[in-house]
């Protein structure tokens, strides 16, 4: 699952992580904010379909100093909570990914591989402060990072969970935002006036804002699902498939597989595109028997060695280190484009990096040919839920 291996990341690169326990609403001078939604309908894993609503709810609250916002996430979300007088510099000094340039090209992308940037650093350390149990923080106008926080309980049930945050920063506008979604954000704004947000002015704006958020994400998913192609006779097309989504400009993403099944004769082609702002991959293991490639790993040299499921292990003895740390990359798959001509051969396209996180050089697509019959499944190896199917007709 998602949230598993982004912990796995994190402890594997020696980064702390807390555990997060949910706790009640806040009350009295506290707002609620929503971060992200929880959607049970679009939010199921056994149905292939794990909606993550990359948005505030709501994007505007204007508070008095002393106030307190509880930045609540969602059950079953996974969001990183910053505030800050200045975000485009908050974001682009704490990168998550950097392209990893001396060591050639990735095999999937045909440009630099990926390796992990200061940002991970910053986004899954362990808060030491508004949490249940914790004495809340207190931002003053300089950037405060809540560090990762999931929507899930002590025993892993999907559970709110609240970040609260004193205000005391001078009169003045700020925002609220996402380290690891690029287009999720807010406005914070610190008045000595009378014209403070009410609770039921957030709740009536989140209410409309969730619905219009699922309404456009009901239909971007509806369209992703209808096969389309170009070119003339079977053997000549090139289908459009999608891995993953982005939707409500940007305020969901959809991490589906889309279409999730497609039929191709010999000759045909299959371009996927990535979404927006999100890592995903396309792998058909070997054998349709779900032995992939782990989606993270170390770089040694020229050389990518995956580090091994379960539990974390230290970096191997060959790994390059950078700044001080074992260098992490991400899988940097096996082709460009891959050819599905053999069940027994995996065709991996490694992560792929979605263009809201402003990784240069990087591609968003990928493709595959279908060269022999038989059915390819294949799926994403960061959230394996995301699967698809590809029958190639004799």
């Amino acid at each position: 699952m998602r949230l598993k291996r982004l912990v796995a990341l994190a402890i594997a690169t020696a980064l702390p992580v807390g555990i997060q326990m949910p706790a009640s609403a806040a009350t009295g001078n506290t707002l609620v904010i929503g971060v992200g939604h929880f959607d049970p309908d679009n939010q199921n894993p056994q149905t292939g379909r794990v909606w993550s609503y990359t948005d505030f709810f709501s994007r505007t609250v204007t508070v008095h100093p002393g106030n307190s916002i509880d930045f609540q996430t969602a059950p079953t979300e996974f969001h990183v909570i910053g505030l800050t007088t200045d975000e485009s510099a908050a974001r682009t000094g704490s990168p998550l990914f950097f392209p990893d340039s001396d060591d050639g090209s990735a095999a999937g992308s045909g440009v630099s591989k990926i390796t992990a940037g200061p940002g991970l650093g910053l986004a899954f350390s362990s808060p030491s402060c508004g949490l249940s149990g914790q004495r809340p923080c207190v931002f003053d106008g300089s950037t405060l990072n809540a560090g990762a926080i999931a929507g899930f309980g002590p025993t892993g049930n999907p559970a709110a969970v609240d970040w609260t945050v004193q205000i005391h920063a001078p009169f003045g506008t700020y925002h609220y935002f996402c380290y690891i979604h690029p287009d999720m954000s807010g406005t914070l704004v610190v008045t000595k006036g009378s014209q403070a947000t009410s609770q039921s002015e957030i709740d009536a704006t989140s209410e409309a804002q969730f619905e219009s958020n699922q309404s456009q994400a009901l239909a971007a998913e509806a369209a992703a699902n209808v096969v389309t192609f170009t070119g003339g006779g079977p053997g000549t097309r090139t289908y459009e498939a999608h891995v993953g989504l982005s939707a409500a400009d940007n305020h969901v993403a959809l991490l589906e597989m889309a279409p999730t099944s497609l039929s191709l004769a010999a000759g045909d082609k299959v371009h996927y595109t990535w979404s927006f702002q999100e890592i995903h991959t396309a792998s058909f293991p070997a054998n349709n028997d779900a032995v992939l490639v782990e989606p993270f790993g170390w770089d040694c040299g020229t050389s990518y060695v995956p580090s091994p499921p379960g539990p974390p292990q230290p970096p191997p003895s060959c790994v390059e280190v950078e700044n001080g740390q074992p260098e992490l990359l991400l899988d940097p798959g096996n082709a460009r484009p891959g050819h599905l001509a053999d069940t027994n051969a995996p065709v991996n396209s490694g992560v792929l990096v979605g263009s809201g996180y402003n990784l240069n050089p990087s591609v968003q697509d990928w493709s595959v040919v279908a060269d022999n019959p038989g059915t390819y499944a294949y799926q994403c190896t960061l959230h394996d839920w995301m699967q698809g199917t590809v029958t190639v007709g004799s």
